[in-house]
């Protein structure tokens, strides 16, 4: 059989830590992020406003959605193409400050985040000159001070916002996975490699970060859960002898009879590999290619080169749920 020949290049991590990384590159697009903070306690600035324009290399101009900062005070709009932006960033209180920026053609091609980082400062309030007293007095109105110029308080975290897992049943809404089928493409993920989502890779791409972390948290839960389960071995079992045609009690140096062995080494070459990933590697075109300036960054891993894809906060993720499960299995 030609899939007895296959060697295993990726196991279930490939599908429930990786499942986003791919998703992000098969849509080139660039991100305009940015992080609003706020001036006198300088932490992360929630709710608010951040509109703006976008105007591409033709001339031709569009708006860019309107939305407020989330908990982390950070606003995300995806662009498919090079240009320059112009956001106006506002909130009740605070001098409206504008951000400008601008996407080459190599950030579209390699999804790459365009960061700005901005602090609000609160409004000036001028005070008026003092006037002659008028010979009918006239009723004065409260003198306004800084507690009751504005009635906003934002409720701004020092930590960033962290969300949670999306439940199986969100996510069945979405994708139309229940946990059967769920279960079946991490099976097919352990002997097959590379898994292909059809449009959920187009909605996941669409989707902002936030979303994309609550995703993949939802995936990975589902993953422990199965892996740690008493059906796991068997059907692991069961499709090894459907692909590959060995028998149960008989081992194999690339499919091995215990799957707890394979998926912990597997979880610790992923963590290898992952440690040294260089987020702010800087990246060129050569030859319609986009490489790493660094020439040692080329000859780095499929699994390096998907994580730097993926960005920090998606590697962070993946990397606590291998070290958790890597710890658990060797209990």
């Amino acid at each position: 059989m030609a899939k007895q020949n296959k060697v295993l290049l990726f196991s279930l991590l490939y599908l429930f830590i990786l499942s986003v990384s791919p998703l992000l590159a098969a849509m080139p697009r660039a991100v305009i992020d940015l992080i609003v903070t706020e001036e006198k306690s300088g932490k992360y600035f929630p709710n608010v406003k951040v509109s703006g324009t976008f105007e591409d290399e033709s001339g031709a101009k569009k708006d860019l959605a309107e939305k407020n900062t989330d908990i982390r005070g950070q606003y995300e709009e995806f662009v498919t193409v090079n240009g320059k932006f112009i956001l106006t960033v506002s909130a009740p209180g605070y001098q409206t400050e504008i951000v400008e920026g601008q996407v080459k053609g190599t950030d579209v091609k390699v999804s790459r985040r365009i960061r700005n980082k901005i602090t609000l400062k609160r409004a000036v309030i001028k005070k008026e000159e003092p006037k002659e007293t008028p010979l009918i007095q006239e009723q004065k109105p409260p003198a306004i001070t800084p507690q009751t110029q504005t009635e906003y308080s934002p409720q701004i975290e020092t930590i960033p916002y962290s969300p949670p897992p999306m439940t199986l049943g969100d996510m069945t809404a979405e994708t139309g996975w229940d946990k059967n089928r769920i279960h079946r493409l991490a099976l097919e993920s352990l002997f097959e490699g590379d898994i292909h989502f059809g449009y959920v890779t187009r909605k996941l791409c669409e989707a902002t970060l936030t979303h994309q972390e609550s995703f993949l948290k939802g995936l990975l839960e589902i993953a422990k859960q199965y892996v740690l389960s008493k059906n796991f071995s068997q059907d692991y079992l069961e499709m090894r002898s459907n692909w590959f045609g060995i028998k149960d009690n008989v081992e194999d140096a690339k499919v091995p009879l215990s799957v707890n062995e394979l998926i912990k080494k597997r979880l610790q070459w992923f963590l290898d590999e992952s440690l040294s990933v260089d987020f702010n590697a800087e990246t060129t075109s050569k030859d319609c290619w986009v490489v790493f300036v660094k020439e040692d960054y080329e000859k780095k891993s499929k699994i390096w080169k998907k994580c730097y894809r993926a960005g920090p906060r998606l590697t962070k993720i993946a990397r606590d749920f291998a070290t958790d499960l890597l710890n658990t299995l060797k209990k």
